[in-house]
C-alpha cells in the first residue's frame, strides 16, 4: 500500500504510521484549543491600569456598545417591519 509516498510493507508499519498521525492530530488539536481559548477569553488584566488607559477601555466598550445599538435599529427599520404583529393595518 502506498500513500503520499509512503510505502507500508506490513501491518506494523501501518500502525505505527497510525500513531504517528494520532500524535500530530493529538498536538494540533491542544494547539487549535489554546489558539481558540485565548480568542474568545482574552487574558485578565491583573495589573493596575492607568487612568488613562481605563478611559480608554471604557471609551472603547462604550463605542461598541453604541454601534451594536445602530445596527440594531437598522436591522428593526429593515426587517423589523416587515414581520411585526403589532404593527398598524393600512386603512383603505
Amino acid at each position: 500500500m502506498t500513500t503520499q509516498g509512503k510505502t507500508f510493507a506490513t501491518l506494523e508499519d501501518i500502525r505505527v504510521e497510525k500513531e504517528r498521525l494520532r500524535l500530530a492530530m493529538s498536538e494540533k488539536g491542544e494547539e487549535v484549543s489554546m489558539l481558540w481559548q485565548e480568542l474568545v477569553h482574552p487574558a485578565a488584566d491583573d495589573e493596575v491600569k492607568t487612568p488613562t488607559q481605563r478611559l480608554l477601555h471604557y471609551a472603547h466598550a462604550g463605542a461598541g456598545l453604541v454601534d451594536g445599538v445602530i445596527m440594531g435599529w437598522k436591522l428593526y427599520r429593515r426587517i423589523g417591519g416587515t414581520f411585526s404583529l403589532f404593527k398598524r393595518k393600512k386603512r383603505k
